[in-house]
């Protein structure tokens, strides 16, 4: 002290503003704040060469800055301002950008409301304030959040300053006027920190992709009654995992660090880590893929989601491996679990539940759009196994219940796939989607024609291993209202597929288009299961000839008794070469071919479309049954007619049905009639654990006839599950579906059977 020197900076204060305090970071004695009375904080981080203003408070009459001991972005200020009501300590824990009061100014647990000449933090409890005021000293245990005064025998003085030894065990307080106090702070303990461990995984530790983790931690405290608080950091992003046991699933292989954090009652911390490494699964077996799940925003105001059901008939039990390839929004990775035998397995909102199992999948608004690959271990053949999902959103007109399709694992071609029944115009709009059904890429032609067959043009797509794109509106801008789409491989060796959706221009509910693939040389037929016209549903009808000459076809409807008997007839119908043609009336439609159909009452049954050459991959033919919706449009499902090759010879399942207060099943059987014959079928309902659910169902069909079971669930007691289909009697064959209604707005999705 013998010579004195400004520092080597000038403070950046206007005029005659005096500085009241200064402090230097623990840490580092090149960094110091300075209070200035008009309430400003400034910084120096260079020794006092330069500062820099970090804030300027609500309050002036600054006394006092302090640095946290532990944190370098958090500082104290202390206020002496006399005006009532006023926040006097204030802290910053960002340096200053923002600032919050913790005096709570007259409150319980506050501090009295008069000025604060000074502020220290304890050197042993970082918990621990100091705040010395006009009528004494107050302590704080919890960094501000409460405050009380300390100690006995001071009178009510103005503190001025607070010095504590290194120690902790003294503190002194200088007083205007009253000297020097000092007090015992033996309540204020040294705080040791806790002492934590990872039990399990006892080492570093490898597990496949898809696979749980299991975390066990155990700490011990050496201050009597100290309490540990456990947080699990898992190296993959992902939320933090809290309590001594916890399990966490990663779903994308890499080398993670987990951090274990234990924290006690003061607030001082322990760590341990354990490294995990995660590998690719080495699951196989059979696979299904399901050619699109998402979370999306649609036109309208729709947001689409998609729930996934999973079925295994098999004796045994199965480990299921899930595999997420993200086309749009990122996460790619893979969850797996293990399936009873017979169990059927509802997935609702399958992102959120992938996201639960560790995969990086981004939450938001934004689309999120992938493939989902369904592996099933120890099995070769994909018999027994089912894959389906059911795409929905909510009403975007604020009504309630959803609207949606569903559709199962993709069938996949090396050549070429087919979407016909594309629409747009002012009811109806579609969207065409492409899949890479492989694990290498593949670049995929498609060419669009008209109603007419006139060519539309051709877009070549390259896709990323089991990638997926679409065409949204392909048609628009083209001068039709209707079209196909023809899809083809021109460069890699993985098959593919492709399909089309039909929404509605209102209501935005979806029909799923599945394509048509090449090779089903049977018979030059195709079952339409139903058309109708009852209790405010129409049928749309569909055909399509792929030939490049006209064809003939014979259209044959068979009436059924459930709806009415009267009515049966055929008619000849030609189409054009290469022509597609919908028919908005199914049953208008057919009424003026001349087939005798009641134009009154519930009237539908089944349509037996024939041509007179070629084979079944001839021609086309599909229906949309729809009805209208309260605030405008329709909501409604699709579904193709099904060749010779389609149907069922003795066995057929429909899997994916509900029975709850969001979603009911129907069960519908169609004898094809191909041998002339009347067939009796026996159905079975299994529940989702693959029990069987109260009694079967027999049903006696004649030719053509088509039945209809409503809500076959409901009576049995189960939620979700299955049915199988026998025939028990008869030669020809069956067509068998399920519809998953909406129980508020009756919105259908159209399962098909499985083998």
């Amino acid at each position: 002290g013998t010579s004195w020197k400004p520092p080597p900076g000038t403070i950046p204060v206007a005029g005659l503003v005096p500085i009241r305090d200064f402090s230097f970071l623990p840490t580092d004695g090149s960094r110091l704040a300075v209070a200035a009375n008009a309430g400003i904080v400034m910084e120096s981080t260079d020794g006092a060469v330069t500062f820099q203003k970090i804030g300027t408070l609500p309050v002036n009459t600054l006394m006092a800055v302090r640095y946290d001991r532990t944190d370098s972005k958090t500082l104290y200020v202390a206020s002496a301002l006399v005006t009532p009501g006023v926040e006097r300590v204030w802290v910053t824990h960002d340096s200053g950008q923002t600032w919050q009061p913790l005096s709570k100014t007259g409150k319980s647990g506050g501090l009295p409301d008069l000025p604060v000449m000074t502020l220290e933090q304890d050197p042993r409890d970082p918990n621990v304030l100091w705040a010395g005021s006009y009528v004494g000293l107050y302590r704080s245990g919890d960094r501000g959040q409460s405050w009380s005064r300390f100690g006995d025998g001071l009178p009510n003085v103005m503190a001025m300053s607070i010095e504590i030894t290194p120690d902790g065990s003294k503190l002194r307080l200088g007083t205007f006027g009253r000297g020097i106090w000092e007090i015992e702070t033996g309540a204020i303990a040294v705080n040791n920190p806790p002492v934590v461990q990872i039990l399990y995984p006892s080492a570093t530790t490898t597990v496949e992709a898809g696979t749980v983790v299991s975390f066990r931690a155990s700490g011990s405290d050496p201050d009597p009654g100290d309490t540990i608080t456990y947080s699990w950091s898992f190296g993959d992003g992902s939320a933090p995992g809290a309590g001594i046991a916890v399990d966490h699933w990663y779903g994308v292989p890499g080398t993670y660090t987990v951090i274990l954090t234990g924290t006690d009652s003061h607030g001082a911390t322990a760590t341990a880590t354990r490294t995990v490494i995660v590998t690719a699964s080495t699951i196989s077996g059979a696979s299904l893929l399901l050619p699109v799940v998402l979370e999306a925003p649609g036109n309208g105001g729709s947001y689409y989601t998609s729930e996934v059901t999973i079925a295994s008939r098999l004796q045994q039990p199965v480990d299921v491996l899930l595999t997420y390839t993200a086309s749009t929004g990122g996460g790619s990775g893979f969850a797996r679990f293990s399936m009873a035998p017979g169990e059927q397995r509802v997935l609702p909102g399958i992102l959120g539940w992938l996201r639960g199992r560790g995969l990086p999948i981004p939450e938001g608004s934004s689309a999120r759009v992938g493939t989902l690959l369904v592996t099933f271990s120890g099995t070769s053949s994909t018999d027994g196994l089912f894959a389906g999902a059911r795409t929905f959103t909510p009403d975007p007109l604020g009504g309630a219940g959803t609207f949606g399709l569903f559709y199962l694992a993709a069938a996949s071609s090396t050549s070429s796939a087919t979407v016909f029944g594309l629409q747009q115009s002012s009811s109806q709009r579609s969207n065409l989607a492409l899949v890479n059904a492989g694990s290498t890429q593949v670049t995929l032609r498609t060419q669009l024609f008209g109603p007419a067959g006139q060519d539309l043009g051709t877009v070549d797509t390259p896709l990323e291993a089991y990638g997926w794109a679409q065409r949204n509106t392909p048609l628009a801008g083209t001068g039709v209202t209707s079209g196909r789409a023809v899809v083809t491989r021109i460069s890699g060796s993985s098959s593919f597929t492709a399909y089309g959706v039909l929404n509605d221009a209102v209501t935005s509910d979806g029909s799923f288009i599945p394509p048509l693939l090449p090779g089903d040389a049977s018979a030059a037929e195709r079952l339409v299961p139903i058309v109708l016209s009852a209790s405010g549903y129409a049928t749309e009808l569909t055909m399509a000839n792929f030939t490049a000459s006209p064809l003939t076809l014979t259209l044959v409807y068979s009436a059924s008794p459930q709806l009415s008997a009267a009515g049966s007839g055929s008619a000849p119908v030609t189409l054009g070469a290469f022509e597609q043609r919908i028919e908005t009336d199914a049953m208008g439609f057919l009424r003026g071919l001349g087939i005798p159909v009641p134009a009154s009452g519930n009237v539908g049954g089944s349509l037996m479309i024939r041509a007179a050459g070629g084979n079944a991959s001839s021609f086309a033919a599909g229906a949309r049954t729809f009805i209208g919706a309260a605030g405008g449009g329709t909501f409604g499902l699709f579904y193709t007619g099904l060749s010779l090759a389609e149907s069922a010879a003795s066995v057929a399942y429909v899997h994916g049905l509900q029975q709850s207060s969001v979603q009911r099943s129907n069960l519908a059987v169609v004898n094809r009639g191909d041998a002339g014959d009347a067939i009796s079928l026996r159905i079975t309902y299994f529940g989702p654990d693959g029990a069987q659910a109260g009694s079967v169902d027999t049903k006696t069909l004649a030719p053509g006839e088509w039945a209809q079971f409503n809500q076959p669930l409901a009576s049995r007691g189960v939620a979700a599950g299955s049915a199988k289909i026998e025939k028990i009697s008869g030669a020809s064959r069956f067509v068998a579906y399920g519809v998953l209604n909406d129980q508020t707005n009756s919105d259908g999705s159209y399962i098909p059977m499985s083998w």
